[in-house]
């Protein structure tokens, strides 16, 4: 029985690391940029937000994922 579940946590370890898994903890603790900030980013270098908004948006999407 011990072993069923030793095989059970390894496989799903593997699917975490192969993100099959999505556990909603990608952005917060990864190096890469959450997609939606990235597009706030665009808009801001275009012009089409201010920098009041951007931040205030940025800190909304942020805390989605605590």
């Amino acid at each position: 029985m011990f072993m069923i579940w030793i095989l059970i946590a390894v496989v799903f370890m593997y699917l975490i690391k192969e993100d099959k898994i999505n556990l909603g903890l990608k952005y917060k603790n990864s190096h890469e940029e959450d997609p939606y900030i990235l597009i706030l980013k665009n808009r801001l270098a275009k012009g089409e937000i201010e920098i009041e908004e951007y931040e205030l948006k940025k800190r909304i999407i942020e805390n989605k994922y605590l």
